[in-house]
């Protein structure tokens, strides 16, 4: 991908919540859409975006949305395996995703796993 192009997959955000904020209803949730891409160091798009600037639910839809690309099997990747991902997730907290919400996700994703081995699913 070059250049142009990623500055043009960069849109989809805006994108995104400009048909969002067509449906009265839908416009608390605007600023969710336009900033879940935005990194917790600020290095992020579509605003750039530090830390707790961009909103909470914003954070979590980058972290989930994140995981469900590390382990989900792609034609053009291979998926990781859970410990993988959660490895990668930690890795990036305090600069792609905020530290905080990676550990209780972390927590989340292991109990539910441990829960799951458990009841042979």
């Amino acid at each position: 991908m070059n250049n142009e192009e990623w500055e043009t997959l960069k849109r989809h955000s805006q994108w995104g919540s400009d048909i969002v904020k067509a449906v009265p209803k839908l416009h608390p949730i605007v600023p969710i859409i336009l900033h879940h891409h935005e990194n917790y160091d600020g290095t992020g798009y579509p605003a750039g975006l530090l830390g707790k600037e961009t909103p909470i639910l914003a954070r979590i839809i980058r972290i989930v949305d994140s995981y469900d690309a590390m382990v989900s099997h792609r034609p053009y990747k291979k998926h990781l395996t859970l410990t993988t991902a959660l490895e990668e997730l930690r890795a990036c907290a305090g600069t792609q995703f905020d530290p905080d919400l990676v550990e209780h996700f972390c927590e989340i994703i292991q109990v539910e796993s441990t829960s799951d081995q458990l009841l042979g699913k």
